[in-house]
């Protein structure tokens, strides 16, 4: 069984007219079955929301694998954080993150 620590997360972010596409990718260095939980938090005057999804993953040694998408209405002043927990049997999840507020 490969190593959680042998996984590399990328997070593609875009915005277009106030509606923000997160998708994160997976790149794992050798076969592996793993689970996950996306979830985004967007922060902003009219208050906080969420979504989450969550499945589970077949990777084969080297292919890059877009998780899920998710898609967030946002405010110019809004905060947008996501986050992708990775984990596999015997081992602690692993959590990445990004910054998915508007620029």
């Amino acid at each position: 069984m490969m190593p959680i620590s042998d996984v590399q997360v990328s997070f593609d972010v875009h915005s277009v007219n106030g509606t923000t596409l997160v998708v994160p990718y997976v790149v794992a260095a050798g076969d592996a079955k793993l689970a996950y939980v996306l979830t985004v938090i967007k922060t902003g005057s009219s208050g906080q929301s969420n979504a989450s999804q969550s499945g589970n993953l077949a990777m084969r040694a080297g292919e890059r694998r877009a998780v899920s998408r998710l898609v967030m209405s946002l405010q110019k002043g809004d905060s947008c954080d996501a986050s992708l927990a990775l984990s596999q049997p015997g081992e602690a999840a692993k959590t990445f993150t990004a910054d998915c507020s508007l620029k």
